[in-house]
């Protein structure tokens, strides 16, 4: 009965989210001239529209905001309105409410910050300040507030957290350079981490991680080639800034550690190598760029957008499915099999735009 609930949430927040984008969002975005133009970055060559991540954030907060209130009627017994999560704060346990209300209100924020940014460009120091400013917020409700969701409070961990979610969203912002690739990535990673929510005891978290899920999934075939729109920066922080949360909450929820980084490690990884190998040229690393091994892979194969964004969903889902290996191997012996799994794995991501040249000299045009 869970999982159709569960099936039937992401089918309406998908078709909500597809509504809102098609017929909202999008020609609201054309009006206000709000394009994309390529630049020495953008693996486009005619001007989109961007910041369709507005429906992705619009569906994660009316989405998140009922479906939180019924569960939280359903496990607490209070009304199914919006209003009922405050008013169930004096029987639902706190962390209850806090599990229902983070992940939306985080990446309601950071798709705040994305979208100032998408209608007038933010300094790199601005975008920073107000990602740390709104990030220690969020630490602080995470860890300080008592330590009330189960992370180690005090300075050490509100540092991990704001940290984390800083580097998440802009992992994800550096990642979404290619048609559905951080669509179809968000998508995946936020089912994962809601079928984590649910084995760890954290039915509030899986359900705004389905949410997110479904939203993503409804702007997929928009984002596909030729994209009628991009996600811009309102979506890609809200989606890193969401998910990043949600990956504390699943962790605190009692899932291992590993559960929770899976699907952050191929496009972290991605822009960790990036960065260090353009700091090691001497380059300017806040100039724009088309160093991300995605971007090579491309360039090398000739490849479609979606040929490289399925070769990035692959690395991702192989770094997934070797958690399995915690349970299948003693203890000592599973977190081990699974660093060493995500290290080959990173190792045979790192290798794709070789391996994508080769193959497109070896049959003589495209890969």
């Amino acid at each position: 009965m869970t999982a159709l609930v569960l099936i039937a949430v992401c089918c309406a927040c998908a078709a909500a989210s597809y509504a809102l984008s098609r017929f909202a969002v999008l020609p609201w975005l054309r009006r206000r001239g709000v394009l994309d133009h390529p630049t020495v970055r953008s693996s486009h060559d005619a001007p989109v529209v961007r910041g369709g991540g507005v429906a992705v954030v619009l569906t994660v907060l009316l989405g998140g905001a009922a479906v939180s209130s019924a569960a939280v009627w359903a496990l607490y017994g209070d009304p199914p309105w919006a209003l009922s999560v405050l008013g169930a704060a004096a029987e639902a346990p706190p962390t209850a409410v806090l599990t229902a209300v983070l992940p939306p209100l985080a990446a309601a924020g950071f798709g705040l910050i994305g979208l100032i940014d998408d209608f007038n460009s933010l300094s790199a120091a601005g975008r920073l300040i107000v990602q740390v400013l709104l990030s220690t917020a969020l630490a602080v409700c995470l860890t300080v507030t008592g330590g009330m969701l189960g992370i180690p409070f005090g300075l050490a961990g509100a540092l991990s957290v704001a940290l984390s979610l800083v580097l998440a969203v802009n992992a994800v912002n550096f990642m979404d350079g290619l048609n559905t690739l951080i669509t179809a990535w968000g998508a995946i990673a936020a089912l994962w981490l809601g079928g984590a929510g649910l084995l760890a005891g954290q039915p509030l978290a899986a359900a705004g991680a389905i949410v997110l899920a479904g939203a993503l999934a409804g702007f997929l075939p928009l984002n596909r080639t030729p994209a009628d729109a991009f996600l811009g920066d309102v979506g890609s922080y809200a989606v890193g800034g969401g998910l990043a949360v949600l990956g504390w909450l699943v962790w605190t929820g009692g899932a291992p550690a590993v559960v929770a980084l899976a699907p952050f490690v191929v496009p972290v990884f991605d822009v960790l190598l990036t960065l260090c190998v353009r700091l090691a040229r001497g380059e300017n690393i806040f100039a724009a760029h088309r160093s991300h091994i995605y971007q090579r892979t491309r360039a090398a194969g000739e490849l479609e957008h979606e040929q490289v964004s399925v070769l990035h969903l692959g690395a991702v889902v192989l770094c997934l499915a070797a958690v399995g290996l915690v349970p299948l191997l003693p203890a000592s012996l599973g977190f081990p099999a699974v660093l060493l799994t995500w290290a080959a794995v990173l190792a045979c991501y790192a290798l794709a735009p070789r391996a994508a040249e080769a193959l497109r000299t070896r049959t003589g045009g495209r890969a």
